[in-house]
């Protein structure tokens, strides 16, 4: 690798927080100077350096304290195998399976290393399309006729070789081999995608339901507890100045299968501290949709703050 190409990256890195030039650069480009990021800044100084951006204050890495500190241990110290395992969009499949039973997965239609290898002149009218290493970057398709497949593949193909390992040093995805899998879509009765259910839990019990809504316009989020009972608090992502993101949500209906959905949570979230499980609930039927163990990067903010000591001390 060129040295000056390494000495470049050590000025911008001194230079700034975040060499946002490089961001304007092609991906390949951008994720070049992530690489050379990774050797020349170390993983504890760059999760320290980021939760000091968003919270003010240096975080307790070695003793956390707090929600969001844990978060950021984990993602400095727990090497887990089986958090990379779960966080597999396809492996954890058999995880789920072998827990509560495949009948909570979305079927599965097609999956491979290669988005080109797969068949998509063969697939139904309407699917959804995922990358197994990521978060957001997915595709559902209402309406085959309506999008470009070659646009979609070479979309897929960019997708896959991202990692969330490089841009957040979040541990539990730097193993993960990427692949492109499509499932079934889901319809609720009102013809639309059905909400999903984000069911934090600590020591393996449900302490928290998140129900997001209006997520691609003006997103909101709103809590619950199990019994579901609104919460009086927030956990969200924060802008520049350190404000909430979204604003609080309505209430929301309590799904009728409430009960059902927490013991399904709580059998997937056993072998673990901390993990936060996701369910649809679509036309009275229960399906699993991901585990995920480091919720908003360890970077969403508690309002009240309080909430954030409230939460890491039941780990402690």
């Amino acid at each position: 690798m060129s040295s000056v190409v390494i000495e470049s990256t050590k000025k911008c890195i001194k230079k700034s927080k975040v060499c946002r030039a490089f961001m304007y650069l092609p991906t390949e480009s951008f994720y070049l100077y992530l690489k050379l990021k990774l050797l020349l800044v170390s993983d504890k100084k760059y999760i320290t350096d980021r939760y000091k951006r968003v919270f003010k204050k240096v975080p307790n890495l070695e003793d956390p304290q707090t929600m969001n500190e844990y978060i950021n241990h984990r993602k400095l110290y727990e090497k887990n195998p089986l958090l990379t395992l779960c966080s597999d969009k396809y492996l954890v499949r058999e995880y789920v399976s072998n827990k509560v039973g495949e009948e909570y997965l979305i079927p599965l239609l097609a999956a491979s290393e290669d988005v080109y290898e797969i068949d998509f002149h063969a697939l139904p009218n309407s699917f959804v399309a995922k990358v197994n290493h990521g978060s957001g970057q997915n595709m559902i398709v209402k309406d085959k006729s309506s999008i470009n497949i070659q646009e979609m593949q070479v979309l897929f193909h960019h997708w896959m070789k991202r990692s969330h390992y490089y841009n957040n040093r979040e541990w539990q995805y730097k193993d993960i081999k990427p692949m492109t899998i499509v499932e079934e879509i889901l319809i609720d009765e009102s013809g639309d995608v059905p909400k999903d259910y984000k069911f934090h839990t600590l020591n393996g019990k449900v302490e928290m339901i998140q129900v997001d809504s209006e997520r691609f316009s003006d997103h909101k989020r709103i809590f619950y507890s199990s019994t579901w009972d609104k919460l009086d608090f927030m956990w969200v992502p924060v802008d520049k100045n350190g404000d909430a993101k979204y604003q609080q949500a309505d209430e929301q209906e309590k799904p009728k299968d409430l009960e059902k959905m927490i013991a399904i949570v709580e059998k997937l979230a056993e072998d673990f501290k901390y993990v936060r499980v996701d369910l649809y609930y679509s036309n009275e039927k229960i399906y699993f949709g991901e585990l995920t163990f480091t919720h908003e990067n360890g970077l969403a903010k508690f309002f009240p703050e309080k909430y954030d000591a409230y939460f890491g001390e039941k780990l402690l």
